[in-house]
């Protein structure tokens, strides 16, 4: 159970869309302390000009992505998103991948909350894509298990609701670089996935 948990929750937005929207949220930190007061801004690691989370007393993380398409060196910039109420954002490779074409469902909190999420399949092979880039340090190493054991779990649960068709789909679109890392992550990758890799 402790592998499909989560201590944060993580909101995404493209970059492009952020600027061109025009429009904003109210400060993201007042509609956190509406919910819970204890929230504050955590400083980012490259300095604290920007913060990209908000975390309360208990632990519980609010963290902002965006599309990084560019170089790695934008990894450790938060990005300033105009959209966000005055909260940055941290450049994640391949989440454009991971929030295309996403989903809608209910969060089961009460009467439920819609929310729209990612696709399971884009989820499942964004997570070892991820793991493989995770920091050496702090928290990398620890995230980077959970990563997987998430990864392997959804690929167990979208082989036992016969949804390896959409996983397939998913795997090749493209021929993303970050598709081998997941291939090996997956019991049927064999070596078919590591022939693919080394194409890559």
């Amino acid at each position: 159970m402790a592998a499909i948990l989560t201590g944060d929750a993580d909101i995404a937005q493209d970059y492009a869309i952020s600027r061109e929207v025009e429009d904003s949220l109210p400060p993201i930190i007042e509609l956190l302390q509406g919910v819970d007061a204890s929230f504050r801004p955590v400083p980012h690691r490259s300095g604290p000009a920007a913060s990209s989370v908000f975390q309360n007393a208990d632990g519980y993380r609010v963290e902002f992505l965006t599309s990084n398409r560019g170089s790695d060196d934008h990894i450790d910039q938060p990005a300033k998103m105009p959209a966000l109420g005055g909260a940055s954002a941290d450049p994640l490779r391949f989440l454009d991948f991971l929030i295309r074409e996403p989903v809608r469902t209910m969060l089961l909190h009460r009467s439920g909350v819609p929310v729209v999420v990612p696709d399971p399949s884009r989820y499942a092979i964004h997570k070892p894509i991820v793991a493989s880039r995770r920091h050496t340090d702090g928290q990398g190493p620890a995230k980077r298990e959970k990563d997987v054991r998430q990864a392997a779990l959804l690929f167990e649960v979208l082989q036992q609701t016969r949804r390896s068709a959409d996983l397939a789909l998913v795997y090749n679109e493209g021929g993303t670089p970050g598709a081998c890392v997941a291939g090996r992550h997956s019991k049927r990758g064999g070596d078919a996935a590591d022939t693919r890799c080394r194409a890559v």
